[in-house]
């Protein structure tokens, strides 16, 4: 068994990201769209996710279904011309195997059947769906020969016509199964070997651990002309980090807010005969960073010390709209440059320092606090926002929350290596192919074209993130009662410390810290609660109002 408080080594979120790209077509489209197709979008922070891993498996898991649905949208169109006769008969049973397939599947007794049973029933109606297709088609093809023979003396080659479209069609049906059945290998061989927990490296050279595999995650590569963000979220450095955001959320990655609160009160002397110290914003930030850093020392304060691994960081929100609207303001050129490119992920000090003791209404500084905690799987992010003057303080602290990957992207890992589900799924696809073929083809034709712009236009959606790897996987709900406990656990413990310390660096500086700590008990017990669990609804706001901890 590892032990939960060493180091968060275990790169769980990247592998069941890399299994999503190639068991969910929409989760590969949408990564695809919002990170690589515009040159000039920033990219949203992924906690605990390799995006580069992510985005080749994107990349690879795309152009695979393209190349995959065109050849069978070919070879149909050929079936078709050969033996109409049959295709009418495969669209029928299709249609068939559609409408019936929920309820077949979802009937109790077969789910009660052993996996060799239902192995058994598809091979079944896939012998008798075959067979029905090519008797169709040899008889189709025979009839039509013997009727233009009686009225006819045709030469041998047409007496031949007849059999050889039928023994073509016979070949084309048998090239359609053998294209969906190797498709459907590939991919269990991915989930059960190359993304197996244990084997699965995000920065490994793909190699061959199963024939052709490195042909496989790296398929396409070659003509997707990409720029991949960053490989790694490890954030090696404290370079403050600057997110530039399109839509309403401004905590790009970083989850749903839980539990958000802000107090403004007024600062008095301690003492009235006493002169209280002045202060400046960072210096409040960094004790407030040191205190709150430092509630690992204790084990007994998290389950396996996972507090020991809070980290903080700087970072400066902007959105994409008032970003645009400034373009060649000094402001703006401190974060994009040069319209051409992605906005710049890190700041200079001097800038970031600028900002934090002058926020703009379109750009603010945060002091982040981070804790990965279950593997990755629950990430609780805190944004503190400071401003002060003379004589009044204002705090704004907003936690956020990510929740755990979506379940039918985890159940992979019940998979057995050795099993024939693959080859029966392929034939289950094989017999609704007729049906499912136009979906196919326009999923092969579609292509992901960057937004179109007008000369002189700068569009905000070309340069603003709205979304994270990790957030377009994550689920809708905390699906563990101890995931929801410490989720709790931590929030409270970190609210709490960060009152005590706003109070003792007030102490410390000779102010008076009884009216804010009334402030701030009157704000958090009437601001936010929760009640039930966090699946759901969270109430936010003086009247209570009602927001949903699952993702919208």
């Amino acid at each position: 068994m590892t032990d939960s408080s060493a180091p968060l080594s275990r790169d769980e979120s990247t592998r069941y990201l890399c299994a999503a790209a190639h068991l969910d077509p929409d989760f590969a489209n949408a990564a695809i769209r919002e990170f690589l197709v515009e040159s000039t979008r920033a990219v949203a922070p992924s906690p605990g996710v390799n995006s580069g891993a992510v985005l080749r498996e994107a990349i690879a898991a795309r152009s695979r279904r393209r190349t995959r649905d065109s050849l069978l949208a070919l070879l149909l169109a050929v079936f078709a011309f050969c033996s109409p006769a049959a295709l009418i008969v495969w669209v029928v049973v299709a249609m068939a195997a559609c409408a019936g397939r929920m309820r077949l599947w979802q009937n109790q007794k077969v789910r009660g059947l052993s996996g060799p049973m239902k192995l058994a029933l598809a091979l079944g109606v896939l012998a008798v769906a075959g067979y029905v297709v090519s008797s169709t088609a040899l008889l189709a093809q025979l009839d039509t020969t013997t009727t233009s023979s009686s009225r006819v003396t045709p030469v041998e080659t047409d007496d031949n016509t007849g059999t050889v479209l039928a023994i073509l069609a016979v070949v084309l049906f048998a090239m359609m199964a053998a294209i969906l059945v190797a498709d459907r290998l590939a991919v269990w061989a991915l989930l059960t070997r190359s993304f197996r927990r244990g084997r699965f490296e995000s920065n490994r050279a793909v190699g061959d651990r199963w024939p052709h595999e490195w042909l496989v995650r790296t398929f396409g590569h070659e003509y997707f002309a990409f720029d991949l963000p960053s490989a790694n979220e490890e954030r090696p450095d404290r370079r403050p980090e600057a997110v530039v955001y399109r839509g309403y959320h401004p905590f790009v990655g970083a989850g749903l807010p839980y539990q958000p609160w802000s107090v403004a009160f007024p600062l008095h002397p301690r003492d009235a005969d006493a002169e209280p110290e002045t202060f400046t914003l960072r210096e409040l930030y960094d004790a407030l960073e040191r205190d709150l850093t430092g509630l690992g020392s204790s084990p007994s304060m998290s389950p396996s010390n996972r507090l020991r691994h809070l980290t903080a960081f700087e970072r400066v929100v902007i959105p994409a709209d008032d970003l645009l609207v400034r373009v060649g303001d000094p402001a703006t050129t401190s974060i994009l440059p040069d319209h051409l490119r992605r906005p710049k992920r890190h700041l200079s000090d001097e800038v970031v320092e600028r900002i934090s003791e002058s926020p703009l209404e379109w750009m603010r500084y945060f002091r982040c606090f981070q804790l990965e905690t279950w593997d990755r799987a629950l990430v609780i992010s805190a944004y503190l926002h400071l401003g002060s003057d003379e004589r009044n303080l204002y705090l704004e602290w907003t936690p956020c929350v990510l929740l755990p990957v979506r379940r039918e992207y985890r159940e992979f890992d019940e998979l057995p290596t050795n099993s024939w589900q693959p080859v029966a799924r392929a034939f289950g696809r094989l017999l609704r192919l007729p049906v499912t073929i136009f979906g196919r083809f326009a999923h092969a034709v579609a292509s992901i074209r960057p937004i179109p712009e007008e000369p002189g236009l700068l569009l905000p959606e070309k340069y603003g993130a709205m979304t994270s790897l990790r957030e377009l996987a994550a689920g809708p709900e905390v699906e563990d009662y101890f995931q929801r406990t410490d989720l709790e656990r931590y929030i409270k413990v970190l609210d709490t410390r960060l009152i005590r310390s706003v109070g003792e660096f007030l102490e410390g500086k000779g102010l008076a810290s009884a009216e804010f700590m009334a402030r701030v008990e009157q704000v958090t017990s009437n601001n936010v609660h929760i009640e039930g669990s966090v699946t759901g609804n969270v109430f936010i706001g003086n009247h209570n109002k009602t927001g949903d901890v699952a993702k919208s």
